[in-house]
């Protein structure tokens, strides 16, 4: 049931929903708020669920909260909104309850005249597994009432217990849509830095053909060209996406690619499903085949699980398990994580990942974190890395890093890294590198900070340095959020190192941002009871 009522420009709503279950009945409510006044409009929404645990079958409650600000203008529009579910709440329509979680961002698109457009995107996701960042900076020139042009840059970062991932890409892409249901694109994204033929992030190539026949069902044709690390090659796809309510997704694609034999035609048709047990564990399990029409023959059929547990105040733990059953090969990765805290300035996390298929893979990471709360000028961080293959020879690499950040005036920040390497190549020898780095900023103004960065990597068994110096000047529009560029004047790259793209030789563009307990309490509000006991 619902109610509305509207007072000029703001509507009150109220609603509620109940489900008759054998063991107990759920219950789920909530009020919202609409403000609409010229070019902005404003939705508040509160919901609190009751239900229980599938386990247990004890009472469960929980509460959301949702808000979203929009401002539409001719020359302006813009758009903040800020989300949250806790713990215990349960949603029995949508599948955003799975799992507690928080995001927030702010999305804005400036017109400078009939045909050019800017436009600025940042968004922060805080799931019980990862956290994701991402930036996008964009300029649009409409040439026509069909034609769109746009240039830009992304920035995308990806953290878990174990492991961050990062990159730096030059966007551009040319559109056509003929009409209201089809595009036509053309699109390029250049990855910067010293290591442009990234297996994860490449530079590409993209053409795409796009109609959608409604809102949960659209068709697409694209063709990818990418530049990796040991070849270039290129991706023909042709495929249907269809949403089966909020949990499940179904797909079936044909693909025409470049492999490494030569070209091979494909046929993909998967499931996806979320799987929610309680409040504090869920799980999803994927199911895909694989069907080669022409070309090297690749058939496989392949099964994803992947489970995640959160005890609301101490540890997370997480596990995947995926299998590709091939004509030839079964590949097995099987992966598991897990993050204590063992106080409020302490953290301890733990990765291990096993692969097994032709050869033999199995990767451990051991990290420590500490940054005091109520002193928030020193924080440092420990690691530790083994990494044994078994391939044609065993090899086995043994990584310590620690890292320091310290901030003695509130205009000057200094950072520091100490790492080894130790490699031992069976039958054949071992290698001992070490690093060592440091990097100083400092504000300039308000919005403007100037630094400088240094690193020597020594190799002891040819008894060789390697230098890396340069400056680097940085720009803050907004707080806690800088875009900088610099340049080295000499250089090494060791990508068995983290942040080695920023030691090459030449230049670099980053892309920073901050978060820290006063961002977090500004976005979040007060505690709740629970919380402050």
């Amino acid at each position: 049931v619902r109610a509305e009522k509207w007072f000029r420009d703001l509507r009150l709503g109220i609603f509620g929903v109940k489900e008759e279950h054998t063991i107990r009945d759920k219950g789920f409510y909530g009020a919202d708020i609409y403000y609409k006044k010229d070019k902005l409009d404003v939705v508040a929404e509160w919901s609190n669920s009751e239900g229980y645990d599938a386990l247990t079958l004890g009472a469960t409650s929980g509460q959301a909260y949702r808000v979203q600000l929009r401002y539409n203008d001719r020359d302006l529009r813009g758009r903040a909104f800020y989300k949250r579910t806790n713990d215990g709440f349960q949603n029995p329509s949508s599948a955003t309850a799975l799992e507690p979680y928080e995001t927030y961002g702010v999305e804005v698109t400036k017109n400078l005249s009939n045909s050019y457009s800017v436009g600025f995107s940042a968004t922060v996701e805080d799931r019980t597994t990862i956290q994701r960042h991402k930036v996008d900076l964009k300029g649009t020139k409409k040439l026509s009432e069909h034609w769109d042009i746009s240039f830009g840059g992304r920035w995308n970062r990806e953290e878990t217990a174990a492991l961050t991932e990062e990159y730096t890409q030059a966007t551009g892409e040319v559109q056509w849509r003929p009409t209201e249901k089809l595009s036509l694109s053309v699109g390029r994204d250049q990855t910067l830095g010293p290591a442009p033929h990234s297996m994860y992030y490449p530079t590409r190539t993209t053409g795409k053909i796009t109609y959608r026949w409604s809102e949960s069902v659209t068709t697409y044709m694209s063709t990818e060209y990418r530049e990796e690390a040991e070849r270039d090659y290129s991706v023909t796809t042709a495929g249907i996406n269809s949403k089966i309510g909020e949990n499940t997704t179904a797909y079936s694609k044909y693909t025409i690619d470049d492999s490494v034999s030569g070209w091979r035609s494909q046929s993909h048709i998967g499931l996806n499903h979320m799987f929610k047990i309680n409040e504090r564990f869920a799980f999803d399990a994927g199911l895909e085949n694989v069907r080669t029409f022409s070309g090297p023959k690749a058939d496989y059929t392949a099964l994803s699980l992947r489970g995640a547990y959160t005890q609301k105040r101490n540890y997370k733990l997480t596990a995947q398990y995926n299998v590709r059953f091939g004509d030839n090969t079964t590949d097995h990765l099987l992966g598991a994580s897990g993050v204590v805290k063992v106080s409020k300035d302490t953290t301890v996390f733990v990765r291990e990942r096993y692969f097994l298929s032709e050869y033999e893979e199995n990767a451990v990471l051991l990290g420590f974190a500490r940054r005091p709360v109520g002193w928030d000028k020193l924080n440092w961080l420990l690691k530790l890395r083994w990494i044994v293959t078994n391939r044609d020879e065993n090899t086995q690499k043994f990584i310590f890093s620690t890292h320091l950040n310290y901030q003695p005036h509130r205009r000057w920040e200094l950072m520091g890294e100490y790492a080894t390497k130790y490699v031992v190549v069976q039958d054949v020898g071992h290698a001992f590198t070490e690093l060592l780095r440091g990097r100083v900023l400092y504000d300039l103004t308000e919005h403007l900070e100037a630094g400088l960065q240094s690193g020597v990597l020594y190799q002891h068994e040819t008894d060789t340095y390697l230098l890396s110096y340069g400056p680097e000047v940085g720009y803050m529009p907004v707080r806690n959020f800088w875009v900088s560029v610099g340049y080295n004047f000499q250089g090494f790259y060791d990508q068995d190192f983290e942040g080695a793209n920023y030691w090459a030789k030449g230049p670099y563009l980053k892309i920073r941002i901050k978060f820290d307990e006063e961002t977090l309490k500004r976005l979040r509000g007060k505690k709740d009871e629970e919380d402050t006991e």
